[in-house]
C-alpha cells in the first residue's frame, strides 16, 4: 500500500505505485532546446572566454526570487594562445529575467590582459554556488565549493558572498573525506527537502576506477555522494558509488547534475561514450544527458538507460558532439530549465589520455564551449504511454491511501486529441472493483500539467481517508505524466 500525500505527485520514475501494465510502459520525455540555442555564447576574440562560456567545470545556475533574476556561473577560457597557454581558471557571472536572454556585467574585479577590469569574472577559479536563504550571516548567503582553492593545502574550502559576486578568502573544510585519494566535484546542492538537517547539504564529487569495457581509457570516472549539516563538515555515503559507468550501458559518467525532486531524487547524468572513429586512442568522445532515480537520495537506479532526457545536436549543429549539464535545475513557474555547455565535432582531444601516441593535447583548451537551455513542463521527467501509439492499454495501481483531508485529484497530461489520444481514470476499490457512487471518469482530451480527474471536487471528496485503486486508460500517444491530490 502506498500512502498518498496531499499536493505531492505521484511521478512514474520507478513504477512503484503501479502492479500491472498491459500494453503500456514508461518513457523518458526528451527537453525541448531552446530556439535561440546557444543561449549564452563566447566572447569575442581577445576576450577571457572566448573559447568556452558554459557550466564545466564552474557549473551552477539558480534562479533568484529576491531579485527575480536568473543567475549563472560558468566557466570561462580564452583562446588558446599567448596567457591561454596556461588554462587560466576563471568563473564568469551572467543574468538573465527570462532564463534564456543572458547579460555580461561589467564587475571590474578583475583584469584580463588591460581591458582594465570590463569583464564578468567575479573569481579565479571555478567551483559550483548555492544560495542559501536561512544563513543568518547575510555575507555568507552565497556559498562558492572550490576545487583548489589557493592556499589551503588539502585543496578544499568554501569561499563566501553577500551577492555571488564579491568573495571572500576561502575557508577550509577540516574533514578530508576523500581521504587522500584523486577527486573532482561534480555537484555542490543545497537540499532542503530532506528532513534529517545533517544531510542538508550534498555534495558530489568523482573518482577514477578500473574500466571493466572494452575500447575505453584504462580508468574511467564514478560518482560519490557526501553530506552535511553545513558546507563544512562532510561525511560520505555508506552507498558510494552512487552510480558507476561500469553498472550501465555507458562507458563513461564525465558530470551530472543532483536532484533533489518533490520528495524524491534524480540524478541527470552526462552518459558517455567512445565512438571508434579513428580519432585519438580509443575515438572521439560523445555523451548526452540521461536520467536516474532514488527515493533516499542514495540509492539510484537508470530510468530507461537507453532514453536521452537531453539528446546531441544534429549533424553539424553547435552542439552535435557531447553535452555536459550543469549542476542544478531551475523550476520556475511551471516550468523546468535544464542548462547545458554544448561541443561541436571539433573536439577531439577528451579526455586528455585520448591523444595519439606520442602526442600532447590539452584538453578543452583550444575547443569552442557554449551553453544551450533545453525545458520540461514541471514533473514531464517521464511519462506512461502505449507502447504502439495506436492501440489502448491501462496500468492498475497498488492500493492507494488517500489523504485524510477531501482532495480532487489532478492529471498531468500530454500528446491528447479528442477521439483519437485520451486518457481516462478509473477509480477502484481495493479489489479492482468499480466503486459504488462514483461517477465515470472524464476523458482528458486537453494537454495540462493539471487537469481535474473525475466529477465534481466535492464528489471526489468524499474518498478521503479511503484506500483505493486506479486504473489509467491510455489511447493513441496520450501521455500520462504525474497524478497529484490538491486539498479542497
Amino acid at each position: 500500500m502506498q500512502a498518498i500525500r496531499p499536493g505531492t505527485p505521484l511521478l512514474f520514475f520507478d513504477l512503484a505505485e503501479i502492479e500491472e501494465l498491459h500494453n503500456v510502459h514508461r518513457v523518458v520525455v526528451p527537453a525541448t532546446k531552446h530556439r535561440a540555442n546557444p543561449v549564452l555564447t563566447c566572447g569575442d576574440l581577445g576576450e577571457w572566454d572566448s573559447r568556452r562560456a558554459g557550466p564545466w567545470a564552474s557549473r551552477s545556475v539558480i534562479y533568484d526570487a529576491d531579485e527575480r533574476l536568473f543567475k549563472m556561473w560558468y566557466s570561462g577560457y580564452p583562446t588558446a594562445s599567448g596567457r591561454a597557454a596556461t588554462r587560466p581558471q576563471r568563473t564568469g557571472y551572467v543574468v538573465s529575467h527570462d532564463g534564456a536572454v543572458w547579460e555580461k556585467p561589467a564587475l571590474r574585479l578583475f583584469e584580463f590582459d588591460g581591458d582594465g577590469g570590463a569583464n564578468n569574472i567575479c573569481v579565479e577559479n571555478i567551483g559550483s554556488v548555492v544560495k542559501d536563504d536561512a544563513e543568518a550571516d547575510p555575507n555568507r548567503r552565497y556559498k562558492l565549493f572550490l576545487k583548489k582553492p589557493q592556499g589551503i593545502p588539502d585543496a578544499m574550502g568554501v569561499a563566501y558572498s553577500p551577492d555571488g559576486i564579491r568573495w571572500g578568502s576561502p575557508v577550509a573544510i577540516p574533514e578530508d573525506i576523500w581521504e587522500g585519494r584523486r577527486y573532482d566535484t561534480v555537484a555542490f546542492v543545497l537540499d532542503d527537502q530532506d528532513p534529517d538537517e545533517r544531510r542538508r547539504y550534498k555534495l558530489v564529487w568523482q573518482e577514477l576506477t578500473e574500466s571493466a569495457k572494452p575500447g575505453t581509457p584504462p580508468r574511467v570516472r564514478n560518482k560519490h555522494l557526501a553530506f552535511g549539516p553545513t558546507e563544512l563538515s562532510w561525511r560520505p555515503s555508506p552507498r558510494n558509488p552512487i552510480i558507476d559507468p561500469n553498472g550501465g550501458n555507458e562507458q563513461e559518467i564525465h558530470f551530472l547534475a543532483y536532484v533533489p525532486y518533490r520528495g524524491q531524487y534524480l540524478l541527470l547524468y552526462e552518459c558517455g561514450w567512445y565512438h571508434p572513429d579513428g580519432t585519438g586512442r580509443y575515438g572521439r568522445y560523445s555523451a548526452d544527458i540521461r536520467v536516474a532515480h532514488s527515493r533516499d537520495g542514495e540509492r539510484f537506479t537508470r530510468i530507461c538507460a537507453d532514453q536521452q532526457l537531453i539528446p546531441r545536436g544534429g549533424p553539424g549543429d553547435w552542439d552535435d558532439q557531447f553535452l555536459v549539464i550543469s549542476d542544478k535545475i531551475v523550476v520556475k513557474d511551471g516550468t523546468i530549465f535544464l542548462y547545458y555547455a554544448g561541443q561541436d565535432r571539433s573536439w577531439t582531444s577528451w579526455p586528455p589520455q585520448n591523444a595519439p601516441d606520442g602526442q600532447s593535447i590539452r584538453a578543452g583548451a583550444s575547443r569552442r564551449t557554449e551553453t544551450g537551455l533545453a525545458t520540461l513542463p514541471v514533473d514531464r521527467f517521464t511519462a506512461l504511454e502505449t507502447r504502439d501509439g495506436e492501440s489502448p492499454g491501462h496500468a492498475l495501481t497498488v492500493p492507494l491511501a488517500l489523504p485524510e483531508q477531501p482532495c480532487r485529484m489532478l492529471a498531468n497530461v500530454s500528446s491528447v486529441e479528442p477521439r483519437r489520444s485520451w486518457c481516462s481514470i478509473d477509480l477502484l476499490d481495493q479489489a479492482g472493483r468499480p466503486l459504488d457512487g462514483v461517477m465515470p471518469a472524464d476523458r482528458l482530451v486537453t494537454d495540462a500539467v493539471a487537469a481535474p480527474v473525475g466529477g465534481e471536487g466535492a464528489e471526489r471528496g468524499r474518498l478521503a481517508g479511503r484506500t483505493i485503486r486506479l486504473r489509467i486508460r491510455l489511447y493513441g500517444r496520450a501521455r500520462l505524466h504525474s497524478l497529484t491530490w490538491q486539498p479542497l
